[in-house]
């Protein structure tokens, strides 16, 4: 029983947001099901569609001459990138790949599931570790479990992959064995829940986002960030972000990084750029909310992008958060935002939007392959992934690839 209460407080994010499209179109007011080729530049060009079980919740990785699928069904899958044929495939659970992002460094894949982080060969499949995050104490303090990884954002360096966990809990994990270098814990005198949900490296410092319970059931919470010594996992500062009112897990991607400022945006699309020097709020972005949103804020030169969970994608100056430009959206992310060289893609459910990256202008939409109405076909499982004018992403029941229009 406890193990469902954590999914809801975790994923309760997706559920809003798909929950608030379909019902915005039950009342007339979006347009959840729309034609491929309807206003807005037509439809994606397919180059492949592949079955797979279930779906992932994982942004596919690119290693070498592989794209890195995770399936519904716990299994990782190495495929061709030019037609998504499998070279190679390993199960790593009986459960759905969960983490919110693929991680690949010298030659291995990092995939969080739900309990347990596995390490495997990028070349073969073969599984090299597994890695159970540290005890959450406060999940269920008679029998306590390893921390919750469902849905976390990873990063990681040429040797150590940056682990967060419920608990909460960071931990540098030797790339190639598992073994923990280091293991930061939330301060055990804090009263009431947290969880560690998405690191970033920023030169020699670890920036991680946390939420934390307010009171014993999380009916409110507040967003953290976290600053970590990137070899000692020392605490370096902490920084609660003023004013949200929310419950449940107020915060679900990882932090954005612009030369001195660190950017962070909440479940409702709220954004906040902290001085890393002085912890100090240098600007906040606030749209009129009214979706829970899941992506978590991309950065892509000197513009941080976000799903303002009013209906709206937003492309807010890094250095002030002035609004470069506005673009309707069709609901709210159910999965993170990708920014390429020239677009920008956001996914309501069943439908992925393709913008113009430097105007908000939407050039192109499509309907996940296979889905042509209301109650039927497939829908967008994780975030997206591009190398070489080519996108990949996982839907339910498979592995989608087309081209950058």
């Amino acid at each position: 029983m406890q193990n469902k209460v954590d999914a809801i407080h975790l994923i309760i994010t997706g559920w809003i947001a798909r929950a608030a499209v379909c019902t915005t179109v039950a009342i007339g007011l979006l347009g959840c099901w729309v034609d491929p080729t309807s206003t807005g530049g037509g439809g994606l060009r397919l180059r492949w569609y592949q079955p797979q079980a279930g779906y992932g919740q994982s942004r596919p990785a690119i290693s070498n001459a592989s794209v890195i699928f995770a399936t519904g069904d716990g299994q990782i899958i190495a495929r061709d990138p030019a037609r998504g044929n499998v070279q190679w495939r390993t199960k790593i659970a009986s459960e759905q790949v969960s983490g919110y992002n693929l991680l690949t460094r010298s030659g291995v894949v990092v995939a969080p599931v739900a309990y347990e982080t596995v390490g495997l060969a990028a070349a073969d499949g073969v599984i090299l570790w597994r890695y159970a995050a540290p005890v959450d104490m406060l999940q269920n303090p008679a029998n306590p479990s390893a921390g919750y990884v469902v849905g976390a954002r990873i990063d990681g360096d040429s040797s150590t992959a940056y682990l967060p966990a419920w608990g909460a809990s960071v931990s540098a994990l030797d790339i190639h064995t598992g073994r923990a270098r280091w293991i930061w814990y939330v301060d055990p005198s804090v009263q009431f829940r947290s969880g560690a949900v998405g690191t970033r490296i920023s030169g020699d410092t670890i920036f991680t986002a946390l939420w934390h319970f307010l009171d014993a059931r999380g009916f409110r919470s507040e967003p953290w960030i976290v600053a970590l010594d990137r070899l000692t996992g020392r605490e370096l500062w902490k920084v609660i972000l003023p004013g949200f009112p929310s419950g449940g897990v107020a915060v679900n991607g990882a932090p954005a990084v612009y030369k001195n400022l660190v950017i962070l945006t909440a479940r409702g699309g709220d954004t906040w750029a902290i001085d890393r020097t002085t912890q100090q709020v240098v600007w906040f972005f606030q749209a009129k909310t009214t979706l829970a949103t899941v992506a978590e804020v991309e950065l892509y030169g000197d513009v941080a992008y976000v799903d303002g969970g009013d209906g709206s994608i937003y492309a807010l100056r890094a250095s002030d958060g002035t609004i470069v430009w506005r673009a309707p959206f069709d609901g709210g992310t159910v999965v993170d935002i990708l920014v390429t060289p020239r677009r920008l893609y956001a996914a309501n459910g069943p439908t992925m939007f393709a913008f113009n990256r430097e105007t908000g202008q939407r050039v192109a939409q499509q309907n996940v392959p296979g889905l042509s109405s209301a109650g039927g076909g497939s829908t967008i499982g994780s975030a997206a992934a591009f190398a070489n004018n080519a996108i990949f992403v996982t839907v339910a029941g498979g592995a989608w690839s087309f081209d950058e229009r």
